[in-house]
């Protein structure tokens, strides 16, 4: 395991929540993982934070950057991004309950309870935000996104809302399996705009759906989900729009096919953005997946998972 903080590479370990033993086990798949954390260079304060198969950034440590390397070998895997957003201290507030309650999802699950789990997960999450807005005077002006990957019995579940994001890399494509919960991303599905022309486009980051919203705001369904089985070698990343909104899907599909590292991956891909302003907090997650009996990728694979315009 490999741990330090982008600012300060003696500082604390992040803090272990439900962490799993790396030791290998009957049904076990392999991640071999990194994420890094950054507030970027105009903001004053971190309100990424992420859920990382257990371990999770502590409060005093969100403004200091944070990388994360290891490989784990274990039945079910859980990872998560969460961007808050909100006045004052509501933002960093927000995603550090999302990830603080997220062990509740950290256990064993069979395939047909997972979806029903993080919707009934995100629900709770999304009380206890709003909650805790009213409370500290931010009245449903706090929230975070969520994007959320659950690995177990050889395929991968995913959660999300707003518009922090879930990309599958497989034979050398890139493909966003979460959903954006914005009007651009509806005009992009719909033809009306490409992908490139709705990261460009000036109301890109108006989203409709969030962590923390009023009971009686939330879309339905207000949770997306998408599933699909592994590959032997599929590569996920997930991010925060600090990274997406900055770097085309192009060059994100270079770099993740081109540099075989994830920590490398990682460091390239928050570097990048860092050289294109930096102008907001970026969270970038990469995991390499490998187990005994996954299939190999083929062309036909590829027929399952969303297609890119």
């Amino acid at each position: 395991m490999e741990r330090a903080t982008i600012n300060n590479p003696q500082g604390k370990s992040p803090q272990p929540v439900n962490s799993p033993q790396n030791v290998p086990q009957s049904g076990a798949i392999t991640v071999d993982a990194c994420v890094i954390s950054h507030r970027g260079c105009m903001r004053e304060n971190n309100e990424d934070n992420f859920f990382f198969d257990g371990d999770i950034m502590r409060d005093n440590e969100v403004n200091e950057g944070t990388v994360i390397r290891e490989k784990i070998s274990k039945p079910f895997h859980l990872f998560a991004v969460c961007d808050g957003m909100g006045g004052l201290k509501g933002g960093e507030r927000a995603s550090s309950i999302c990830v603080h309650r997220m062990g509740i999802l950290n256990i064993p699950l069979a395939g047909n309870s997972i979806d029903p789990a993080i919707d009934a997960y995100a629900d709770e999450a999304c009380r206890e935000v709003y909650r805790d807005s009213l409370e500290i005077g931010e009245d449903g002006r706090e929230g975070s996104t969520l994007a959320l990957l659950y690995l177990a019995g050889g395929k991968a579940h995913v959660g999300n809302v707003g518009d922090s994001r879930v990309y599958l890399l497989r034979l050398g494509k890139l493909y966003q399996l979460s959903t954006d919960h914005s009007p651009v991303y509806k005009m992009m599905q719909s033809g009306q705009l490409t992908r490139e022309q709705m990261r460009k486009h000036p109301k890109g980051n108006v989203i409709g759906a969030f962590i923390g919203m009023a009971e009686a705001s939330k879309p339905k369904p207000y949770t997306a989900h998408f599933s699909t089985p592994l590959c032997q070698g599929d590569r996920f990343m997930l991010c925060s729009d600090g990274l997406s909104d900055l770097l085309s899907h192009d060059e994100l599909q270079r770099r993740l096919s081109e540099v075989k590292d994830p920590k490398a991956a990682a460091t390239q891909l928050i570097w990048r953005a860092l050289e294109m302003s930096g102008k907001d907090n970026t969270t970038c997650m990469i995991l390499d997946i490998s187990a005994p009996g996954l299939p190999q990728a083929t062309p036909a694979s590829l027929s399952r998972l969303p297609q890119e315009r």
